[in-house]
């Protein structure tokens, strides 16, 4: 059986439904820490964005929509369609990523800051070599591929603050959003 195939099938075997599958949010979170170096005191601004970069590097199709959008094609009402499934299934997740995120840093996995009554809550990784060991499978080479590609699609992802997330990723690319 082909690597491909076999990473596949344990993907699979650690997934339910990726909509509300805090195993899906777990390791996406991590990976998204992972490949943004944010250990120790280097910190991810912004847990809210956590479910709309794990969309994107999880869901081809919305990655090649959000591509081609900022490459600047025309995209169809099909590729901004996907998009907007992408933000509103995103929205939806967004507590449960962050019960994810308390959830890790409970168990030491996590380190967060909160900004006094600010709703924006900062992450970064505790450094562990079991969790070094386990970002370091070839299971996940797809998703830091795509994970590679979205930091070069959109610029200092990692700082930029949440709406601007919002407007680069889907107000940009047609899609109807809320204010926050």
């Amino acid at each position: 059986m082909s690597s491909i195939r076999e990473n596949i099938l344990k993907k699979r075997r650690l997934m339910f439904s990726t909509d509300v599958d805090y195993y899906y949010l777990t390791y996406n979170t991590l990976l998204v820490l992972d490949s943004f170096k944010k250990y120790g005191e280097k910190y991810l601004c912004d847990i809210r964005k956590l479910p709309f970069i794990a969309d994107l590097i999880s869901r081809h199709e919305v990655f090649e929509s959000l591509r081609r959008c900022r490459e600047g094609h025309t995209i169809s009402s099909t590729e901004v369609n996907i998009l907007s499934r992408s933000y509103s299934r995103c929205l939806v997740l967004r507590s449960e990523a962050a019960k994810v995120a308390f959830a890790l840093e409970r168990k030491k996995l996590l380190s967060l800051r909160g900004y006094g009554k600010s709703v924006r809550i900062d992450a970064s990784l505790v450094a562990s070599s079991d969790l070094k060991d386990f970002l370091s499978q070839d299971i996940w080479k797809n998703e830091k591929q795509r994970m590679d590609e979205l930091k070069a699609l959109v610029p200092r992802l990692s700082s930029i603050k949440f709406e601007s997330l919002i407007e680069s990723v889907y107000k940009d690319c047609g899609v109807t959003t809320w204010d926050f």
